[in-house]
This record gives structure tokens, sequence and C-alpha cells, in this order.
């Protein structure tokens, strides 16, 4: 994690009253020695965590859809909050914001030009994602996503 990592981190845990807390981290690439090209490897390095978290979905969703599981179990509860998340933070991670991955992949579409264009955009990206949590109780963002995108993927994987 950066320091805006650890400070959202602190934010998000405080926000919530201690019950829980928001963070992210990366992994340094470089993307110099990716192939066919800098850019679009870097494109396909950034589309790989979001899909990674829609594998680990559907590698949860295959008890919970095929297993004889009591609904009111640990163990359901337990896979279906698995579910849930890994598909929110693949839907999450593919806005397309600084410091998430969805503004690499986006990044790889644009031009030289755009991207200049918006050096200044990209600076400011996690002070963007921090504002959208500490003001969610009023913006409704994540709501939004859960109701509109997370429960019909969900709902998908697990054949309900």
């Amino acid at each position: 994690m950066d320091q805006y990592g650890i400070l959202l981190l602190f934010v998000s845990v405080f926000a919530s009253g201690g019950t829980g807390g928001f963070a992210y981290g990366f992994t340094p690439v470089n993307e110099r020695s990716l192939r066919p090209n800098p850019k679009l490897g870097g494109g396909i390095v950034a589309v790989v965590g979001p899909l990674s978290n829609l594998v680990l979905a559907a590698l949860v969703a295959i008890p919970l859809r095929f297993g004889n599981l009591d609904p009111y179990s640990g163990l359901a509860t337990f896979l279906g909050l698995a579910l849930f998340l890994n598909v929110f933070l693949a839907i999450f991670n593919l806005v397309p914001l600084p410091p998430l991955d969805g503004w690499r992949v986006l990044a790889t579409f644009l031009s030289p030009r755009a991207l200049y264009d918006l050096r200044g955009f990209v600076q400011y990206g996690p002070f963007i994602l921090l504002a959208l949590f500490l003001l969610e109780q009023w913006l409704h963002f994540f709501a939004w996503m859960d109701g509109s995108l997370v429960a019909p993927v969900s709902r998908v994987l697990v054949g309900a």
C-alpha cells in the first residue's frame, strides 16, 4: 500500500465506527518489459486483477450452486459473503478512476495526447476515491453498484 491507501484504511475504519475498513494496494510492474508493447501489456496486467476476482467468485459459487448446503449454515453464509465481495471487487476495480485497475484499462485505449491532458486528474485520483468513501452515505455509490451490478452477476454464478 502507498500512503494514500493507508490513509484510506484509517479514514474508512474511523468513518465506519471501527466495524470495517477499506484500502487498496498495488504491485509495481515494469511496463517497459511487457509484451507485445508496454501500453497494451499494462492494460492486460490491469485486467487480470478483476478477472481473478471473478474466477474466485465462480469457484466459491460451485458449492453454493451444486452443494446441498443449509442456507442458514455458517459455511453457506461465509461462501455467500466471499462470492459477494469478489464480484463487488471485480466491478469496483473496473471503475475508471486512478489508482483502480479500470483507469489502467481505459488508459490502454487512450491516445498519448489524451493521457497527457488527463495527467492532472491522475494525481488527484486517490483523493477522489477517498471522497467517494467519505461521502458514501449521501452518494449511495456502492449501494447502486450492489443492486444494479453485483446482485445479477452473483445470481448468474449461483444459478438462482
